[in-house]
């Protein structure tokens, strides 16, 4: 990350305490566990859509204004936007981009979507990280000025050691 991008990360970060950021990232846990129990994984991407939208208004487009943006130019960006998007707890990092196909890997290290507030992994035969991949969706369809959809192909609820999403236009 480049010094001037982490200064204004340092800069954006609210200044939560870490016990306020954990008590409401139970709450997005638990609500997204029970969401999950409903079957209700289109509800839980349109919220995380609506999040990652926002997101990139307020805080990556001032930043970005009147450059060329492209999958390539975002790279930086995904590593913050995947800790911010869960306070800190996830680390994320693009694994492959194809500019010809306009399309992406991002790989996922703890995911507290797919876990439970006392860090139990939801175990499930699918995905579990429906509200993630909206966020990546809704926060690359503003940016980039064109409509993207997001899978997850790897999830740590189905026992894998990471989040796999693959990044595509829709």
């Amino acid at each position: 990350m480049s010094g001037a991008f982490r200064k204004f990360v340092l800069a954006q970060i609210p200044k939560l305490s870490k016990r306020i950021a954990k008590s409401l990232l139970m709450q997005i846990q638990l609500l997204n566990a029970q969401l999950l129990n409903l079957g209700e994984y289109e509800q839980l991407y349109s919220i995380g859509r609506l999040i990652g939208e926002n997101y990139a208004k307020h805080l990556i487009l001032p930043r970005i204004s009147g450059r060329k943006v492209t999958l390539e130019s975002l790279k930086e960006y995904f590593s913050f936007s995947i800790s911010f998007t869960t306070g800190g707890f996830a680390e994320g990092e693009v694994e492959k981009i194809d500019l010809e196909k306009n399309t992406a890997i991002v790989k996922v290290k703890n995911s507290p979507y797919c876990r439970l507030p006392d860090g139990k992994v939801i175990e499930r035969k699918s995905p579990s990280c429906y509200l993630l991949a909206g966020i990546l969706a809704g926060a690359l369809s503003l940016i980039l000025g064109k409509v993207f959809k997001v899978k997850e192909t790897k999830c740590m609820s189905e026992g894998n050691e990471y989040c796999e999403f693959l990044i595509e236009p829709a």
